[in-house]
């Protein structure tokens, strides 16, 4: 898939992927009745498409909770003393 040039052609992309309606997700995030102009409505399309992605990164990231706990940052293997070098 080819990189995205901006949010339409994301949706464009993802439309392809049953189940999927990024456009309607963004539009009942970010769209104002109140607000007539489209570009206005494409802006905050935008920023709420941003929004996503920083929440989608900030949960998948190791917390340092997470990194604190039994077994998450193991110790490197030693190495084989028998091993050839």
């Amino acid at each position: 898939m080819a990189p995205c040039a901006d949010v339409s052609d994301l949706c464009r992309q993802l439309a392809d992927i049953p189940g999927t309606d990024l456009a309607g997700l963004l539009a009942a995030l970010a769209t104002d009745p109140a607000v007539p102009d489209p570009a206005a409505n494409q802006a905050a399309a935008d920023q709420a498409l941003r929004d996503l992605i920083n929440q989608a990164q900030t949960l998948a990231a190791p917390s340092e909770t997470a990194l604190a706990l039994p077994g998450a940052n193991p110790a490197p293997p030693e190495p084989d003393p028998a091993a050839p070098a």
